[in-house]
């Protein structure tokens, strides 16, 4: 996976062909920013959510917030779908982590809204040290990152 971290030019090896050619604008919606009025809904032709049991397992999370998270996260899903947007969806049994789906692809644009969770900051921040990104000041706080650092 180490390797793959880097390589941010193929994004979701699984995508066929047509939809390679199509996607410009690729959201990553994380499990703590299932807003309504998420800002990358209006702003991404495609969103990409998982359900990833490396970072659920960083802290001593108790199976039951997992589980209302995952099933929050799934009904959030419907909500986009439900919207029109393309959402590629990875659940637990898929047995994958951001970095997973993280590869290599052409002319991709990455939006995301900035995390609450510093070493998840930090985390993603690797993910996508070598990709055209577009970060949004999250709605979870009354000041924006830039002005709380």
């Amino acid at each position: 996976m180490e390797e793959r971290l880097g390589y941010c030019k193929i994004l979701f090896r699984s995508m066929s062909k047509e939809i390679k050619e199509k996607t410009t604008r690729v959201g990553l919606i994380f499990g703590d920013q299932l807003w309504e009025d998420n800002p990358l809904i209006d702003q991404v032709d495609k969103v990409i959510m998982v359900e990833d049991m490396g970072l659920a397992s960083r802290l001593s999370y108790h199976k039951f917030k997992l589980t209302y998270l995952y099933t929050i996260m799934r009904n959030y899903m419907s909500y986009l779908k439900d919207k029109g947007l393309e959402v590629e969806y990875y659940s637990l049994a898929d047995n994958v982590e951001f970095g997973d789906v993280l590869g290599r692809h052409g002319d991709v644009q990455i939006h995301y809204v900035r995390p609450h969770d510093k070493p998840f900051v930090q985390y993603i921040s690797k993910l996508l040290k070598d990709c055209d990104i577009v970060m949004h000041e999250s709605r979870g706080f009354v000041t924006t990152g830039e002005q709380f650092e």
